[in-house]
């Protein structure tokens, strides 16, 4: 009600805001109270709310706000309106994600689509209205927006947040909110049975679920161990939402799938080992093709699709990698790179530290040191995307065609790295 209450507020006294119908309003909030009344009051002026991460620095704002011809960015305390705003087709959000340039592009999502992808995911996970979700995923990604935003939007769902991710903390707000569902990332989950938090602590959580970047069978192990209880993969992407989901946490534990497709959801192996994802949440555009009358959309996955119907993931057809939970194109890094002057030549790839988790190598051709290529790279993109390991060469083994000889250059790189990720 209170909620219901500043979005009333926020329609009566916004400058301009009759004017926001069909036109982008950029959401670019830290706090989730601000964020899902910005969002709500989007949708119920009819504008196309447009979520940008926080991390992204102001400059990349800007850009975003300029090249899609937003109305208005709604930041902390204020919203700032932009001349020149462009009447868009009636949607109701847009997700950006990264094409195989690097470059960010907008996906546009009515909310029947929006609704669809809720209602698949209520559904399939049991999701009810006197739940408690906890959230620590920004609510602007696709995972969020599934499984926290719309349940709230469809049937009132609570959500109770948390900005604090240390175990003991996490712990604590669990057990002060009675959080029945956590929608989690493998990071965080492995963080609690780390930290040998008190099962106490988490006894109200009925559905742990993990989605964003892989889990891996002896984590889904150590966390039953630590506390008896299973951790349910979910699986999707920004074009698509919701794809499948291990009903019972058996798949996690065993690592033979990653589950079922959810309801409403179908899906069928390409020629090329990719899958093709039908339901009424996939985005509409011009490379979906139609399948019963809801739109198809190939991902960049390869996967099986087993006897009993789950989906087993192979590997990836494209140069997305998975970062703490955040998507992550490579050609997007080696662009912003390869602009930088003094930079000749550029390949960025991903590794295993010693404690097995992701992260991002760059080895540059360059006279420039690393910290410059570094403080250059912040300014234009988020923390997180920015290499956490460099590496020089004085030239790139070639092909005989004069292309750079990828095999070779990432044998020489995977060469000078250790077990433990370390030159």
């Amino acid at each position: 009600m209170e909620l219901q209450g500043r979005v009333e507020r926020n329609i009566a006294s916004i400058p301009g805001i009759s004017g926001w119908r069909n036109r982008i309003v950029a959401i670019h909030l830290q706090d989730a109270h601000e964020w899902l009344e910005a969002f709500i009051t989007c949708q119920a002026v009819g504008a196309i709310a447009l979520p940008i991460d926080f991390d992204v620095p102001e400059t990349g704002v800007r850009a975003i706000c300029e090249s899609l011809h937003v109305i208005a960015l709604w930041q902390q305390r204020q919203i700032q309106a932009f001349a020149g705003a462009t009447v868009r087709r009636p949607a109701s959000l847009i997700k950006l994600t990264s094409g195989s340039t690097g470059e960010p592009r907008p996906l546009f999502f009515e909310s029947k689509q929006m609704i669809a992808d809720g209602e698949n995911i209520v559904k399939t996970m049991g999701i009810r209205p006197d739940d408690i979700n906890l959230a620590t995923i920004p609510l602007g990604h696709s995972y969020a927006l599934g499984n926290l935003v719309m349940p709230l939007i469809l049937q009132g769902t609570a959500i109770v947040t948390s900005q604090d991710f240390l175990p003991y903390s996490l712990a604590e707000t669990i057990h002060a909110s009675g959080a029945t569902i956590f929608p989690a990332v493998p990071v965080i989950l492995d963080g609690l049975v780390r930290a040998k938090v008190p099962c106490a602590q988490l006894a109200s959580i009925r559905t742990w679920i993990s989605a964003g970047s892989p889990l891996k069978a002896e984590q889904a192990q150590a966390f039953y161990q630590a506390f008896g209880a299973k951790i349910h993969n979910f699986y999707g992407t920004s074009e698509t939402g919701g794809i499948a989901y291990d009903r019972t946490g058996d798949e996690a534990l065993s690592g033979g799938s990653i589950g079922a497709p959810l309801e409403g959801v179908q899906v069928q192996t390409a020629a090329s080992g990719r899958l093709w994802v039908s339901s009424g949440a996939v985005v509409q555009r011009n490379n979906v093709r139609r399948h019963e009358d809801q739109a198809a959309y190939l991902v960049a996955d390869l996967a099986t699709v087993l006897p009993n119907g789950n989906i087993a993931l192979v590997g990836r057809g494209s140069r997305y990698i998975k970062l703490a939970g955040k998507r992550l194109n490579l050609s997007e890094i080696e662009r912003f790179l390869l602009s930088q002057e003094g930079v000749d030549a550029a390949y960025v790839t991903d590794y295993r530290d010693g404690r097995g988790r992701t992260r991002v190598l760059a080895s540059v051709v360059s006279s420039l040191a690393a910290s410059s290529i570094t403080d250059a790279l912040k300014l234009r993109l988020p923390a997180w995307k920015v290499p956490s390991k460099w590496m020089y060469f004085d030239a790139f083994p070639v092909t005989r065609r004069g292309k750079v000889d990828v095999p070779k250059l990432r044998a020489s790189i995977f060469k000078q790295l250790d077990p433990q990720g370390k030159l």
